[in-house]
């Protein structure tokens, strides 16, 4: 009789997120045109408030960027912000994967340049994703990104602009 060995392979080791979110209570009765953006996709529980700015990236301005070189120098531009912001409370809102190498499927930052260090204080990465932006439609950032995002204590959202039941208010 022959024994087969086994060997373990690690293929990945990350840490588990100790990141506790707060049970909060939604507001009743909102007029509509104070709502800015809701969702019923995957949320996570908590809370970010004391908002002072939104870094609002346009998908028909993103994808109208001529060249993949320009897509790409808005990465520069947005780590310009993140340092100009370095004490306040903002959120970013723009198309597709935030992250993306691939600059068709959404704004590419490197992880290096996503408000991960204590110099940012990027609350929330907004991914507008669906049919409305056009001839892309990327599908929101994988569980990579996500894990880092939580584990630098940013909230990662995708908002589907073809769901009926979503609002986004661009004024």
């Amino acid at each position: 009789m022959v024994k087969k060995q086994t060997r373990p392979y690690l293929l990945q080791c990350r840490p588990q997120s100790h990141f506790q979110g707060l049970e909060v209570e939604l507001p009743e009765n909102l007029p509509e045109e104070d709502i800015i953006f809701s969702t019923r996709r995957m949320v996570l529980h908590g809370l970010v408030d004391d908002i002072h700015y939104v870094l609002f990236v346009t998908p028909e301005g993103y994808y109208s960027l001529p060249t993949q070189e320009a897509r790409a120098s808005l990465s520069s531009a947005i780590n310009q912000v993140n340092t100009a912001l370095a004490k306040e409370n903002y959120i970013c809102v723009g198309p597709g994967r935030w992250g993306s190498k691939n600059n068709d499927l959404g704004v590419h930052i490197g992880y290096s340049d996503t408000p991960t260090s204590c110099r940012h204080n990027t609350s929330a990465l907004i991914e507008l994703t669906g049919d409305l932006l056009g001839s892309v439609s990327p599908n929101p950032s994988g569980a990579h990104f996500f894990q880092d995002l939580m584990e630098a204590r940013i909230y990662p959202l995708a908002i589907y602009l073809n769901d009926r039941d979503v609002v986004f208010n661009r004024k």
